[in-house]
């Protein structure tokens, strides 16, 4: 038997709760409740979800004090594309670990990604004089893609130049 179109929905929207992406969760429990009134046990549900995806979003996210949980935001924000802000906790867990090469390395990737392209390389140049294996890291990282045209991005992390 097939779902109906309303269970369909409801599934929908609950694989984005179950993500734990809760906007877009309760984007959609409003839209089934909006365009399903009378399906009264998916709306019952529906409901209970929408309430619980809007206490989420009002909830304050704990604010990260630790270099590591600095940095772990850092990456977060990398991998959802926010240059900035993940440059920001980069920078921060640095000011509380300046020994934290992984949080150097991650820098250098930022600004690489974010077109800063002397600051990516010092920054790369530090993580690569703390921890030698970020060479060979640096060499397969999408991050660094903007600079593999770089002679000087070359040249640090060993690849064959040929000019």
């Amino acid at each position: 038997m097939l779902a109906s179109p309303a269970v369909r929905a409801f599934e929908q929207a609950v694989k984005l709760f179950n993500r734990q992406e809760f906007e877009r969760a309760r984007e959609a429990f409003q839209s089934l409740i909006e365009r399903f009134p009378t399906e009264a046990e998916v709306l019952a549900r529906a409901r209970a979800y929408l309430a619980i995806c809007e206490q989420k979003l009002r909830a304050p996210r704990p604010v990260p004090r630790t270099a590591e949980a600095l940095y772990d935001q850092g990456i977060v924000e990398l991998n959802r594309g926010q240059i900035a802000p993940a440059i920001a906790y980069f920078e921060k867990a640095l000011r509380l670990d300046p020994r934290a090469d992984h949080a150097v390395y991650a820098l250098a990737a930022a600004y690489a990604r974010g077109g800063q392209v002397e600051k990516a390389l010092a920054a790369l140049r530090q993580a690569i004089a703390m921890r030698e294996t970020y060479r060979l890291h640096a060499r397969r990282d999408p991050d660094f893609l903007p600079l593999y045209a770089n002679l000087e991005f070359q040249r640090l992390v060993g690849i064959e130049v040929i000019e």
